[in-house]
């Protein structure tokens, strides 16, 4: 059985044109104990709460954790607090997380923030 919710909360300043201010699109889905989270546009401190609010509902059942982020064209301040707080539930409950979609760029300002759980 497959769930899936689509949460579109574009930040003051967005505009859907692409690049660092594309608007933001979270869809979460589940599939055979896998949550998934396909985040697209820039991670702003407003809609932190929308990706926590998700984040929050990991609970049993869930097999494994994935997070989409190749349509996250940058990993500012924000964003690594977002993937610190996921790495940190993830960890707290025994569920791998997988981090997919990072370019070189992204792997780079993760290990810059000491964040160990990041993959390609």
């Amino acid at each position: 059985m497959t769930a899936t919710e689509r949460t579109a909360a574009p930040g003051p300043g967005t505009r859907p044109s692409g690049g660092a201010d594309a608007a933001f699109d979270a869809c979460v889905s589940m599939d055979g104990g896998v949550l998934t989270l396909t985040v697209s546009g820039r991670i702003q401190p407003a809609v932190l709460g929308v990706l926590r609010s998700a984040k929050d509902g990991v609970r049993a059942g869930v097999r494994r954790v994935r997070l989409e982020l190749s349509g996250v064209p940058h990993l500012d301040a924000a964003a690594v607090v977002f993937l610190a707080e996921w790495c940190e539930r993830c960890r707290e409950l025994g569920i791998p997380l997988d981090l997919a979609g990072l370019g070189e760029h992204h792997r780079h300002r993760l290990a810059l923030a000491g964040m160990s759980c990041a993959a390609g």
